[in-house]
């Protein structure tokens, strides 16, 4: 203890975060709940909410289970918060056609604002969330974005210890990044550079679709784009990049 405040030290289970001083992920913050709830109500328009976007695909770590728009997953969440507004739903349910094509919207909303606002007190489900990353989507670039990279080491531990043996027995690379880290790699901002013999022009840069970004010497380049499409992406001078279909070119003289 220094001047009446305790020391923090890491644990064997704990780790000491600088700059955070509330109990997030516990019920001690429960009473924020509703408050949160109604402030995210008015903040996520539910005329603009794409369910498509999000069922299958967004995965919440308050259950850490793929986001679906059905009665079954309602009462998942229900049972991990007992949310009043998830109550009234499921015990309105056929009286309400919450399962009607014409509901799916509102209830997609519904069931998003109730995972944000009790996630930010309850326990977060990290562990199993990544299994579902690792164990069942065959994701090669995995990206953390916030100010550190907390969860980028967590991933990188998990992917060592307990799929990287799976992962190389299929073919699969997975790469992690942290978003304020790795900028380079994550928006593909390099460069080929060619070598330029005699009586060659110099290389001039050619602006392509961003994050793209390559130098390619005019003279090499105009013959290459009369080749056939198998033989210009075995080019040195291309093979980098995956589909033909997203190269822009715009050649200056």
């Amino acid at each position: 203890m220094t001047e009446g405040y305790i020391v923090l030290e890491r644990g064997l289970t704990t780790i000491p975060l600088a700059g955070i001083d509330a109990p997030f992920h516990s019920r001690y913050i429960w009473s924020g709940v509703m408050p949160f709830c109604a402030y995210l109500s008015k903040k996520i328009p539910s005329t603009l909410l794409d369910s498509l976007l999000l069922e299958g695909i967004y995965i919440p770590n308050l259950i850490a289970s793929p986001f679906a728009i059905n009665k079954a997953y309602a009462e998942l969440i229900y049972n991990h918060t007992l949310s009043p507004r998830l109550s009234k739903v499921l015990y309105k349910w056929d009286e309400e056609h919450w399962d009607a094509p014409e509901q799916w919207q509102k209830l997609s909303w519904v069931l998003l604002v109730e995972l944000l606002s009790y996630q930010f007190a309850s326990p977060m489900r990290w562990i199993e969330t990544q299994d579902l990353f690792f164990g069942q989507y065959r994701f090669e670039r995995f990206i953390e974005i916030g100010p550190s990279s907390t969860l980028t080491g967590m991933a990188v531990r998990t992917l060592k210890a307990k799929y990287e043996a799976m992962d190389d027995s299929t073919s699969v690379v997975r790469r992690v990044f942290c978003a304020p880290k790795h900028q380079k790699e994550i928006y593909y901002q390099f460069e080929d550079d060619l070598e330029v013999t005699s009586g060659q022009t110099q290389p001039v840069k050619q602006h392509l679709r961003h994050p793209l970004h390559y130098q390619v010497c005019q003279s090499q380049l105009l013959p290459l784009l009369r080749l056939p499409p198998v033989l210009l992406l075995r080019s040195k001078t291309l093979r980098s990049v995956l589909s033909t279909s997203l190269l822009r070119l715009s050649l200056k003289s």
